[in-house]
């Protein structure tokens, strides 16, 4: 018969079926699995790529924190204690920018608050475009995965396409503080107060990098590292500071600045509360609240 092989034995003709079955069930299997994740993965990037073109037009539209400051200062007269928000004329008198006010500051305060923002609103853009960039491209790579995924035959069509481990999980509850995984370095969070004192006291290596949400309260962050900031890639610094800023009084905010620099350049301050220190030689990343 045309097609049809030709076996010595039936023993013969068994291996080569089940050889054969198990090549295709594992071909299928490890498709799907793969199909599965990079569905996942183009979905998850599709959504977020989604919403960081919205924050990045409401950065764009939104009118500048130098701007809010100058409006108050202008209009001091116009704003009373207690008050939660004040709609205030721009200086051209075309538009009327509405202005939240903290209501424990008086007016110079609030506007020496919003020149602080003004400082990292900057960074803000320039951070939400790397972002964006970042994201953009990941999201392109999930297309194309799934395009090859679409003509894989065989086994081998699958060779070079990449499954990531999960990652970013907590582990050790037993531990005082949280522990996850961001591509290889692993990063401690203090659980409270006395957790973060000894994660510095006890834990820590004179080159690993402290972080903490700035003029918030918040866990401390130890990302672990043999050489120090420069030994660490730009992506995993800013998902560690997104964990900083996750794990602090100040995670329901959009975007909150994270202070960081080598252990070696914190110490306690004298008579202060547990967790209370005093930072050298400082760095700011400006993130978004966020667990990886």
């Amino acid at each position: 018969m045309a097609g049809a092989t030709a076996f010595n034995s039936l023993d013969e003709a068994l291996n080569v079926y089940v050889k054969t079955f198990l090549s295709r069930f594992h071909f299928r299997s490890r498709k799907q699995q793969l199909r599965s994740f990079w569905q996942q993965e183009a979905i998850r990037l599709g959504r977020l790529l989604e919403e960081m073109l919205k924050e990045q037009k409401r950065l764009q539209e939104r009118p500048g924190y130098r701007l809010m400051g100058d409006l108050i200062i202008a209009h001091m007269q116009d704003i009373r204690e207690g008050m939660k928000e004040i709609s205030l004329p721009d200086f051209e008198g075309k538009n009327s920018i509405q202005i939240k006010l903290n209501t424990t500051l008086n007016a110079i305060q609030n506007a020496e608050t919003y020149y602080r923002k003004a400082k990292n609103e900057s960074k803000e853009a320039e951070l939400v475009a790397s972002r964006l960039a970042t994201t953009r491209e990941g999201h392109r790579h999930a297309l194309h995965w799934l395009e090859v995924l679409d003509s894989a035959q065989q086994s081998k069509d699958l060779r070079n396409i990449p499954l990531p481990e999960k990652k970013g999980k907590a582990q050790h509850s037993d531990l005082p503080f949280h522990e996850f995984n961001l591509q290889g370095f692993t990063v401690w969070v203090g659980k409270h107060a006395k957790a973060n004192e000894l994660l510095l006291n006890s834990y820590s290596r004179k080159n690993d990098v402290w972080m903490h949400a700035r003029d918030v309260a918040g866990s401390h962050v130890l990302l672990r590292s043999s050489s120090g900031v420069n030994g660490i890639p730009r992506a995993v610094l800013e998902q560690a500071a997104s964990l900083a800023a996750w794990f602090s009084k100040g995670k329901t905010q959009g975007w909150l600045p994270v202070q960081y620099t080598e252990r070696k350049y914190v110490r306690k301050k004298k008579g202060g509360a547990p967790g209370e220190v005093l930072v050298e030689k400082e760095k700011v990343l400006v993130v978004k609240p966020g667990l990886p």
